[in-house]
């Protein structure tokens, strides 16, 4: 069986689609609401240790505070990732997650394959992504090279170019109308070609497949060096839409892609190069890359590997024909790209919301200025997402990794865990009890 594909999401349940070729799509997956395992009376127990052990035996301070507040995280995470995992999968799969605080800084891991992961293990981060083309996209319009404002076909300031070129591979439907910041929130109705079939109707060879599988399965091209040109074009040439701009949320890689390219058009550099001259290189995001050729699979050591369980079978990331560790990612510039780790993405979404990496604070908040979405993101700003009892930033899924980052200004407490694991059997349960740890763990520092 060849598992393979990409799934970059970014809040919630409603952005989570397999790209994985052959017998996994999206069509085929299922939601049923995760609900804790071990009983009522289980929970109810842990629940009291938790609030016994914090109102007496973390009371003291120093060292012994610390490790007793580490000591009782690590119980849930370890509790509640077992139960779970033993009663879905096998037992397999793990979690880590990396905690700063103003009551310390934690390391919490568990699971069958976490032995040798650390908060500098390398990982696929997914659209976390969005964060950086987002807080690029800000950047230059601080320095007054563009305006969120304008539409794709205005005028870049002090050039005679359009953000987006005047050609047939960028001529997408509603191009006069489409903001720029319409594409930051996902309110500018561009047509999905990351984890959308394209129509059957559409008069193309991959019509009813999802184009980048199509090109790596059906083609046999598995490196194929994908460019953000032809994904656009993809929309462009077949006029592809979801709705009108500024109509309805509809969360979009595509118009991430769209965004990719504005950069580029404006910094007159490549994406790569620009993220990591203004954030990576500035602000010692050492472990961190945004990997663009179609031959670059990968990931730098030290790293984790990105696992599957599916049909109640277990895959190795590592094992042949399971593209997830090793993976093609050229099609996910701007969107979806991003190698990093739990250090750097800590570090990463504390100091971007507190307008320390570059942004002002006046620009943060125009970022954090959310909408109901009215589906699972539940509220998004410009690449921003706001989920309750957790804060600001960004989910991030990807064949064998979901990585959830988040900062809560009010607390002062950043957030970031990675799950090496797809359970594609029930996937949206995974999602659900990745919340629950990481609301629990951060109630208890708070």
């Amino acid at each position: 069986m060849l598992l393979t594909g990409e799934n970059p999401a970014g809040a919630g349940r409603g952005d989570v689609r397999s790209e994985s070729r052959a017998d996994l799509t999206h069509t085929n997956w299922g939601y049923n609401s995760y609900k804790p395992y071990g009983g009522r009376y289980k929970a109810m127990v842990l629940k009291w240790i938790l609030i016994f052990g914090i109102l007496f035996g973390i009371c003291g301070c120093g060292s012994s505070n610390s490790d007793d507040m580490r000591s009782y995280m690590q119980t849930i995470v370890e509790t509640k990732w077992s139960d779970y995992a033993n009663a879905n999968m096998g037992g397999n799969g793990s979690i880590a997650i990396y905690i700063t605080s103003p009551k310390g800084n934690y390391f919490l891991k568990t699971g069958n394959s976490s032995s040798a992961t650390t908060a500098d293990s390398h990982f696929r981060a997914a659209s976390t992504t969005k964060t950086f083309t987002a807080a690029a996209i800000m950047l230059l319009q601080q320095q007054g090279k563009l305006n969120i404002e304008s539409k794709l076909t205005d005028v870049i300031p002090e050039t005679s170019r359009a953000y987006l070129p005047d050609t047939p591979a960028y001529a997408i439907p509603y191009k006069e109308s489409i903001t720029i910041k319409q594409l930051l929130e996902h309110r500018a109705g561009v047509f999905d070609v990351a984890n959308s079939q394209i129509p059957p109707t559409v008069s193309q060879p991959y019509a009813g497949d999802i184009y980048e599988n199509y090109i790596r399965e059906t083609l046999g091209e598995e490196e194929h060096q994908f460019t953000l040109e032809e994904l656009i074009n993809v929309v462009a040439e077949n006029q592809l839409s979801t709705n009108p701009p500024g109509e309805t949320f509809a969360y979009s890689d595509t118009g991430y892609s769209i965004l990719g390219k504005i950069i580029e058009e404006v910094s007159l550099k490549t994406y790569h190069d620009f993220i990591h001259e203004n954030f990576f290189a500035l602000h010692d995001l050492n472990g961190s890359s945004m990997p663009s050729l179609g031959n670059d699979l990968n990931l730098p050591s030290p790293f984790i590997s990105g696992d599957i369980w599916y049909q109640n079978q277990y895959y190795s990331g590592e094992s042949e024909g399971i593209y997830s560790t090793r993976n093609n990612v050229s099609a996910r510039v701007a969107e979806g790209n991003l190698i990093s780790t739990l250090n750097n993405l800590n570090r990463w979404v504390r100091g971007w919301i507190k307008g320390e990496m570059g942004l002002t604070p006046e620009t943060v908040s125009m970022m954090t200025d959310v909408q109901a979405t009215g589906e699972s993101h539940e509220y998004y700003g410009l690449g921003t997402v706001y989920t309750p009892g957790l804060g600001y930033g960004h989910n991030g899924a990807i064949l064998g990794y979901f990585t959830i980052m988040r900062y809560d200004p009010q607390s002062d407490i950043a957030i970031v865990a990675n799950v090496n694991i797809w359970n594609l059997d029930d996937f949206y349960s995974m999602l659900d009890i990745g919340y629950e740890i990481l609301k629990a763990v951060k109630q208890t520092l708070e």
